[in-house]
């Protein structure tokens, strides 16, 4: 480009910018509670969807995967009880049972910890 553009073209360009800068006000929440109005927001909309995704979907995910856990290391467990002659080490067991009885009861009690 010759020098001649380039100065036309920054003077369209400083025009329009000075334009934009005088016509368009600036918006203020003036006199809005804009904290309360978004809270608002959350616990009338969000909140019912996010526990409702919760109990409907994640919750039953994580249970039948912890389900299949048990299964698996109860069939593991019964090879080695098997292989190591009548010696059982059952503690894993019971610590995944309780993971699995925890997940389950979870929807009853969680949001009430949680403050919802």
């Amino acid at each position: 480009m010759k020098k001649s553009n380039l100065r036309i073209l920054g003077k369209w360009l400083c025009i329009v910018s000075l334009f934009a800068i005088l016509l368009c006000p600036t918006a203020y929440a003036a006199g809005a509670d804009v904290a309360g109005s978004a809270t608002s927001a959350f616990d009338t909309y969000m909140k019912p969807q996010i526990k409702g995704i919760a109990n409907g979907v994640i919750i039953p995910c994580i249970d039948g995967i912890l389900l299949v856990v048990i299964i698996v290391k109860a069939i593991m467990l019964w090879q080695s009880y098997k292989k190591n002659g009548g010696e059982y080490d059952w503690h894993s067991l019971a610590v995944l049972g309780g993971c699995l009885v925890v997940a389950l009861s979870a929807p009853l009690w969680m949001w009430t910890v949680i403050g919802w």
